[in-house]
């Protein structure tokens, strides 16, 4: 390895620099471009960063190559800079500016060749974007991302400097004197990965997916040194999957909300995959180590059969984690008969994402299973699931903890069994003292569940309901209960405990489409469910659900009958009995 303080004209050393297909694309916004341009017109003393490169082995009459190891997003920066600070130089400096641009970014073939070919080669994913700014062809003005963006912010800002300033600052960037990088070269011995690992650079840091994909390729391209090869089988794999087109990339870099935290949809999959894997732990590492347990895992691939494998593995479960993993959320249509849809339904409401690596697998699993299997592994498929939402459902409902879910995926990706669950007992205690989050969940899924009788023409539903107490908590008000005659102040206060307890009985408790105005929301039962043309929302009008048509069915027959339909404890603890029956049945002990 050799270390040369060098000016911006160090690209003089070699023809051709060649940033590998595998490394990421340009990813500097604004904030990193304010920087260097303030450091950049300051015009002092100042350094840069670092840039290392790597020789490739010479063969023929091949133009002398050199791989970028680290620096690709400085290095495009500064020159782009150097090309839009030539290009905003008066006319009169035009034609030396240029020249020295052609000088350093271009190079000619051969001696006897005039085409100019330009020396930093882009990986395809900004290839045409970045020539199209050296090559001074027309682009977007109103563009501010990426290399286009990059290009247009500098046009700008040098626009507020006086021609003699640019000067300043063009005969400053192209001094050979002005020793502003620190240019690394590696040897054929040296461990590129490794020193790219380590050195401490400025800018934006690599993500998960990037310092993986590195490490995968610079790994395959090692055990074979044949780029072409290599250079196929990423195209085939990372980049047919991840970035073919601009929505892939934007896809696996959309964030998801897990319980307070948020991570991206490439880290949810990496992670799942090494917790399958067997190098990530989920009961002792932590998400910060993810990407040095790959690079280990990597270095343990003794062969480019093992290490191609392994791309194409990754590429296999990120296709099916893309068309089985979607956020469900509120706006996706739910049936009960889709098992793995309800399952992840369960666990994303209950905010449980730790069982997405036994999931991916069991899908995996289905996907992988011949034709002729097929209806058998399906039904196997189902039962797995069945047993996993039936254990999550019935502690979600029971408040327990989830920190042993960690070791419990781990143990199910091991075929181990289930632990029990909490009891009948415990549960139907549960149902009587539930929090509106999980009583809307087993609501929900008990009105799906009796959708699937052939008299409903409507058998799936989203997931934008509002929880509404029958009675309502603050019942003090319009729903009075008084002391009978001859009746004790203890007994009196007794009912009214036990009133104040049964409000929170999912028998107390329906869904209703849109929810009540609050204009009627603790009024008496009759008002609730008519409240007449004034108000816009009642019971009778956001009640679609069977959970909910039951209840104002009873009303309207007492009513019909001239009886005086009483909601009570009674009626909530006959209608919660009712309600515990039917989660039995749904998720039996």
């Amino acid at each position: 390895m050799k270390a040369q303080e060098q000016s911006f004209r160090f690209l003089g050393q070699v023809i051709r620099l060649k940033i590998p297909f595998f490394q990421r694309q340009y990813v500097w916004k604004e904030d990193n471009w304010e920087e260097i341009f303030c450091d950049l017109v300051a015009a002092g003393d100042k350094f840069f960063g670092s840039i290392i490169w790597k020789f490739e082995r010479a063969t023929g009459n091949a133009v002398k190559t050199a791989t970028v190891i680290d620096g690709q997003q400085r290095l495009t920066t500064l020159s782009i800079f150097l090309k839009a600070l030539a290009d905003s130089l008066p006319d009169t400096h035009q034609n030396k500016a240029q020249e020295q641009v052609t000088a350093i970014l271009f190079y000619s073939p051969n001696s006897l060749s005039e085409e100019k070919c330009i020396k930093i080669e882009h990986s395809e994913l900004d290839r045409q974007r970045y020539e199209s700014v050296i090559r001074g062809e027309k682009v977007n003005a109103e563009n501010k991302e990426g290399i286009i963006g990059c290009y247009n912010y500098f046009r700008e800002k040098l626009s507020t400097l006086s021609d003699d300033d640019k000067a300043t600052v063009f005969k400053w960037l192209t001094n050979d004197d002005n020793k502003m990088l620190v240019v690394i070269e590696l040897n054929e011995n040296d461990d590129e990965q490794k020193i790219f690992d380590t050195i401490n650079t400025a800018g934006v840091h690599l993500s998960v997916f990037d310092i993986v994909k590195n490490a995968l390729f610079a790994h395959i391209l090692n055990q074979t040194n044949d780029i072409t090869s290599v250079s196929r089988l990423h195209d085939e794999t990372f980049r047919a999957t991840f970035y073919n087109k601009d929505r892939d990339r934007t896809y696996w870099e959309d964030e998801i909300k897990i319980g307070r935290l948020k991570f991206d949809n490439m880290e949810i999959l990496l992670h799942s995959v090494a917790v399958i894997k067997g190098f990530y732990d989920p009961d002792s590492n932590r998400l910060e180590q993810l990407s040095s347990l790959y690079k280990e895992y990597i270095k343990g691939l003794t062969s480019d059969a093992l290490t191609k494998d392994f791309i194409k593995e990754i590429c296999e479960y990120a296709k099916l984690y893309r068309e089985r993993f979607m956020p469900i959320g509120d706006k996706h249509p739910l049936g009960y008969n889709d098992a793995f849809s309800r399952l992840r339904h369960i666990l994303e409401k209950a905010d449980i994402s730790v069982f997405n690596p036994y999931l991916l697998r069991l899908v995996k699993v289905l996907e992988d299973t011949p034709e002729a299997n097929k209806k058998t592994a399906e039904t196997e498929f189902e039962n797995k699931c069945k047993e996993l939402e039936i254990y999550v459902m019935r502690r979600f409902i029971n408040g327990d903890e989830t920190k042993s879910y960690n070791k419990l995926c781990k143990g199910l990706l091991s075929n181990n069994a289930l632990p029990a669950s909490p009891d009948d007992t415990q549960i139907s205690q549960s149902l009587r003292a539930i929090s509106n989050k999980r009583a809307a969940l087993v609501l929900f899924w008990i009105e799906l569940y009796r959708r699937q009788d052939k008299n409903f023409d409507i058998t799936s539903l989203n997931y934008g309901y509002t929880l509404e107490h029958i009675m309502p908590q603050t019942w003090e008000d319009y729903w009075n209960l008084t002391q009978l005659p001859g009746e004790s102040e203890d007994n009196f206060q007794k009912r009214k405990s036990i009133r104040s307890e049964a409000i929170y009985a999912i028998g107390n408790m329906t869904l209703l489409k849109g929810g009540l105005n609050s204009s009627v929301s603790n009024y008496e039962l009759a008002r609730k469910i008519d409240a007449g043309s004034s108000v816009r929302n009642d019971i009778r009008r956001c009640g679609d659900l069977t959970i909910t048509k039951e209840i104002i069915s009873e009303y309207d027959k007492a009513k019909n009958s001239g009886a005086e339909y009483i909601w009570d404890e009674t009626k909530i603890e006959t209608r919660t009995k009712n309600i515990e029956g039917e989660f039995f049945a749904l998720w039996p002990s």
